[in-house]
């Protein structure tokens, strides 16, 4: 018994002494939104035999989140450009997907947010279409080889949140 007492105490001590993550401070939404569009540029996308799907132009300025979602495979290229509003954001989710092994953050939106589509067909000479939509969802995958796709799933997940917590507040104080 008298062996058990100083590992309690040396256990406790030791738990005292550890950082305290409690009282650190929240990231700016500056820091945020480097931390968002350098991961989205960097570490979204994902290769499945003969298609890829990268990420391009990406930003967030103003509460807006911009990208554009790219998918190259035989005989064509189609590109989905989307402003999402992070004021509207209403839920996100994250979770993993297989074949290719691959993280996705979806999120939906409050009220509908349009996307320009480009398709290009290098099977009929070139051909491009052009059509603008419109969709309450959006989505983001990574899954390039060596990524840690479901850390950066989660930690998406929470600097979108994040983001839009800050630019809901940034609106209320209008």
């Amino acid at each position: 018994m008298k062996s058990l007492i100083p590992a309690i105490v040396a256990v406790s001590v030791g738990l005292v002494a550890l950082p305290s993550y409690a009282n650190a401070p929240d990231p700016t939404y500056d820091q945020t939104r480097d931390w968002v569009v350098s991961t989205i540029s960097e570490s979204a996308g994902y290769t499945r035999g003969a298609t890829t799907v990268t990420y391009k132009d990406v930003s967030m300025d103003g509460c807006q989140l911009r990208f554009t979602a790219a998918t190259s495979a035989a005989g064509y290229t189609e590109s989905d450009t989307l402003t999402v509003p992070l004021n509207s954001v209403k839920s996100i989710i994250w979770g993993t997907a297989s074949d290719p092994l691959r993280g996705y953050v979806l999120f939906t939106m409050e009220a509908p947010i349009s996307f320009n589509r480009q398709l290009v067909s290098r099977v009929v000479d070139g051909q491009v279409q052009n059509t603008r939509a419109a969709t309450t969802i959006a989505y983001i995958e990574f899954g390039k080889p060596g990524a840690n796709y479901a850390d950066l799933a989660s930690h998406m997940k929470a600097a979108i949140l994040r983001a839009a917590d800050v630019c809901e507040i940034r609106l209320a104080a209008k």
